[in-house]
């Protein structure tokens, strides 16, 4: 799973990484056009050339309380209750903090940061707690959360610490997948960024972990099975594969082996998608404070979305295809997302004198189980 990017428009370019599988993608490709109602065209020459930041300052959001966590309407192939098997709540803190190390004023930052939020039959969220109070909150076609935050005139040694809170109860689930009969989804079986469908090699090697199934339950177990005995875990990897190197190195971290589960599946006609999320520690497996964490989700008949986790199956197969244990917590879901700019959990923008550098710490995602 990688993390964020940093894009400083104050004539250069930040990036920056981290996390249990936390990655940064290459900044060559083209930009994808973030939302017209937020005021900012961002294309490759613009960043090449010139800042592109809105300049205008909005008037103030002061909430008369923390801003509670949008609830969209729910999706029908989203929500399986019968799957639901047991529970566990946690606390959960979201930090980041934004500082500006250098001898000139930061005159705007706009931050873009993924939001938890209520996904059926996932989890339930509260948000308790927000500091700063004043952002605004925004969805994409996903249905992803999202805060949106200015701040202004950063001085030299000055830091901006962003704290949010949550309660989370997630389930436990379990799918029965019978005989994986009835309508099928249209859709999410294209190639994208890092999901390589169309090539020969992915089609391939699709066609052949699939080619005799009687079910596309069968063929989403088929290619399980091969995802998590093709790859070795390489531990954490400091750029973005995809699902093509994944499947010719055998090697990656948990975002390769949703990468190519994904494009395998979507090359075979199953209907796959991206799951990045955070997860609580468990002792004899990942360090509690590793808490990043990257899955995904296939579209079976008869089931609707169900979860999949082939990283977490290598040490339990069974207990991560269409099954997931309660210590996964979806942040966003789909892959190449187009607020963060195609990359992970947060963005930001800032422009400022040309002595100004902003820099962040403190990035982390905290979990207490209550």
């Amino acid at each position: 799973m990688r993390n964020k990017i940093i894009i400083i428009l104050a004539g250069a370019l930040l990036l920056q990484c981290c996390c249990l599988s936390g990655l940064l993608p290459e900044m060559g490709d083209t930009l994808t056009e973030l939302e017209s109602e937020l005021g900012l065209q961002m294309t490759l020459e613009a960043l090449e050339m010139e800042p592109t930041l809105a300049v205008e300052n909005p008037a103030p959001i002061v909430p008369t309380s923390p801003p509670l966590v949008e609830e969209l309407p729910d999706d029908p192939a989203d929500f399986a209750g019968d799957a639901v098997v047991g529970s566990a709540t946690y606390r959960v803190q979201q930090t980041l903090t934004l500082a500006n190390d250098g001898n000139g004023t930061v005159n705007e930052i706009k931050l873009h940061m993924a939001l938890l939020k209520s996904w059926k039959p996932y989890q339930v969220v509260t948000l308790t707690k927000a500091t700063p109070a004043n952002y605004e909150t925004f969805s994409d076609e996903f249905g992803n959360q999202y805060g949106l935050f200015w701040l202004y005139d950063i001085a030299p040694g000055e830091s901006v610490p962003i704290v949010i809170e949550y309660e989370v109860t997630v389930n436990a689930l379990d799918y029965d997948l019978g005989a994986c009969s009835g309508e099928m989804f249209n859709g999410f079986t294209y190639a994208e960024k890092y999901l390589e469908v169309d090539h020969n090699d992915i089609a391939s090697q699709s066609y052949a972990l699939t080619e005799n199934v009687g079910s596309y339950c069968q063929a989403a177990r088929n290619i399980y099975d091969y995802v998590m005995d093709s790859l070795v875990y390489a531990g954490y990897v400091t750029d973005d594969a995809g699902a093509l190197k994944a499947l010719n190195s055998g090697t990656g971290d948990c975002t390769e082996y949703s990468d190519l589960m994904i494009a395998l599946s979507r090359a075979a006609g199953v209907p796959a998608r991206f799951v990045e999320g955070i997860t609580y520690g468990r002792d004899g497996f990942y360090d509690a404070g590793q808490t990043k964490h990257d899955w995904l989700e296939v579209f079976l008949p008869g089931s609707g979305w169900v979860p999949m986790d082939p990283t977490w199956g290598e040490n339990n197969p069974d207990g991560y295809f269409a099954e997931m244990s309660p210590d996964h917590i979806v942040v966003t879901k789909g892959r190449n997302l187009a607020p963060l700019n195609g990359y992970h959990y947060w963005v930001y923008w800032s422009q400022g004198d040309d002595s100004a550098e902003v820099n962040t710490y403190d990035e982390a995602w905290k979990i207490w189980k209550q």
